[in-house]
């Protein structure tokens, strides 16, 4: 409640929270949009991924999803998370069986 709408890290938790829980995630959608105005981070651009594709929006998650490679490819982060992020992408795209 006390978080300043210019700081990512607690909205970024509170919809991390949700999105894990499987709790109010339409508010989580809200607090990750406010999480990136303050920030763009490759965390909050794959938990806005993630959101959308629990929606069954996968298509407009995929742009956020490649954003968040691009930011984490920028910020070094390592090999395994960025195949992570691949994989998840390939997962996405794949036909449904």
């Amino acid at each position: 409640a006390k978080a300043q709408p210019t700081e990512w890290v607690p909205w970024f938790q509170a919809a991390n929270y949700c999105f894990q829980q499987g709790i109010q995630l339409d508010k989580a959608m809200g607090w990750i949009d406010t999480s990136m105005k303050a920030q763009a981070t490759y965390r909050n651009q794959e938990l806005k991924a993630r959101l959308l594709h629990k929606a069954g929006k996968t298509s407009e998650a995929l742009p956020f999803l490649d954003k968040a490679v691009e930011l984490a490819t920028a910020a070094k982060t390592p090999k395994e998370y960025l195949d992570g992020l691949e994989k998840t992408r390939k997962e996405w795209l794949a036909p449904a069986k």
